[in-house]
Parts: C-alpha cells; structure tokens; sequence
C-alpha cells in the first residue's frame, strides 16, 4: 500500500475534486443553512426535516472513505 503510486494519487485527486465542485455547487446554489432571520414570504419549499444536514455530512464521509478503502485493498 503505497500513496505515492500515481493510480493511487489519482483517486484521491479525483475524489477531492468532486467532493469540492459539490460542495461549491450546493453553496452557491442550495439551499440557505443558516439563515440570520426568517424570511417573511418564500418561495421555495422548505425541508420539514433538518436532518438532511446531517445525511450530507454522512455523506460526504463516505465520499472519503471508500476510495480511501479501495486504495487500502489494492
């Protein structure tokens, strides 16, 4: 196991880079996730969930760590 390899640079290169443009993509365009005061007319629908904070967490860890696994098996 060895992360000099170039294949392995690659994947978590490549990983890094769309875990980033996603994030970028949800910042700029998402959703507010702090807002400092209620809006008082909203267009959008509002989640009546909050836990899809929590999920994008999780799922930016997963994003992480299986090509972190794979690179592991290899």
């Amino acid at each position: 196991m060895s992360f000099k390899r170039t294949s392995s640079v690659a994947k978590m290169l490549g990983t890094v880079v769309s875990i980033g443009g996603a994030f970028i993509v949800t910042l700029y365009n998402g959703p507010v996730v702090i807002a400092k005061s209620p809006p008082s007319v909203s267009l959008r629908s509002q989640s009546t969930n909050p836990n899809w904070i929590l999920g994008a967490g999780f799922l930016a860890v997963e994003y992480f760590c299986v090509p972190l696994w794979y690179i592991v098996q290899v």
